[in-house]
């Protein structure tokens, strides 16, 4: 159903139309008045009904990690007055995350022993961890690579990782920990469950191995999962406005649409006539009732591919 039929509808419902299914009187001010307001009781229903009536997508992520750090440090480290180093053979990007003032050299170690100083960083405190991450600009080949956290203050370190990849850009560069973090699409409301693929089928993804960020719509993926996984996920509708075009189809499922025509006339009439107001919101509890909401519903899903490039 269209935006267009669902105004015609929703208008036959407000007793608006005929029983021949003629406006009853188009130059009528509450007529109009009445279909000026439609649009944004559109937009509020269907975004109500999407948090229960759930329009179901996917999102595939290629979490096929062709990397493995020269360091896995899940442990959380504190600094002292001693130097706790971490090298490699080769490295081309970093990553660490600290909590604290602190000092931090990324150093080249040559075939003869010598020392080389490539990068000096500096971390503040801001009460809690920071990300550090970036490229490692050699200027000639080294026999080691070598982290060393330094300075004579407190501080914490934690998830410590030397790549020895190539990465095309900055961002390619993995925050480094126990997850690694895609973002969800701009419509995600809620996760419903994950799947890895087994062959040509998925088999669910234990709930250790993956988690939702709320605070940023982010799903965190375990570093010990490899493989496509698939997010089933619950998405927010478009917003309708007065501009939306009559040709707008709904994204909640048939059944929920129905529901919806008399949740918005309910809405609609409710200081119009407010006894045919509470009829049509009877009408859509009841609506609403009958549907199965463990069911997708909506049988054309978009689906949004991730794929993890280096």
């Amino acid at each position: 159903m269209n935006l267009g039929e669902a105004k015609k509808r929703v208008a036959m419902l407000a007793n608006y139309y005929s029983e021949l299914g003629d406006v009853i009187s188009s130059n009528d001010v509450r007529v109009k008045d009445f279909y000026m307001k439609l649009p944004a009781i559109f937009d509020m229903a269907q975004k109500q009904i999407a948090t229960t009536a759930y329009i179901r997508k996917h999102m595939f992520i290629s979490h096929l990690l062709p990397f493995k750090p020269q360091a896995w440090q899940f442990k959380i480290y504190t600094h002292k007055d001693s130097d706790i180093e971490f090298s490699a053979p080769k490295a081309y990007a970093y990553c660490f995350k600290v909590d604290g003032d602190s000092e931090i050299v990324i150093e080249g170690i040559g075939a003869d022993g010598s020392v080389t100083t490539l990068e000096e960083i500096r971390g503040y405190s801001t009460g809690g961890f920071t990300l550090f991450k970036d490229f490692i600009t050699l200027d000639k080949e080294y026999q080691q690579i070598r982290i060393r956290f330094t300075g004579d203050t407190y501080y914490n370190i934690k998830d410590i990782a030397l790549y020895d990849v190539n990465f095309s850009t900055y961002a390619d560069i993995p925050d480094f920990g126990a997850y690694i973090k895609y973002p969800m699409p701009k419509n995600f409301y809620k996760a419903l469950k994950a799947e890895i693929k087994s062959g040509f089928d998925y088999e669910p993804l234990p709930d250790s191995s993956w988690e939702i960020s709320e605070f940023d719509n982010s799903v965190n993926v375990s570093v010990f999962v490899n493989g496509e996984i698939r997010i089933e996920y619950a998405a927010k509708p478009c917003e309708i406005t007065s501009d939306t075009a009559d040709y707008y189809e709904f994204e909640i499922s048939e059944e929920a649409q129905i529901a919806m025509l008399h949740l918005v006339a309910s809405i609609a009439l409710e200081k119009e006539d407010y006894s045919q107001s509470q009829l049509q919101y009877a009408k859509y509890i009841e609506r609403m009732a009958n549907i199965d909401l463990d069911k997708g519903l909506q049988k054309r899903q978009k689906t949004v591919k991730v794929v993890y490039g280096v």
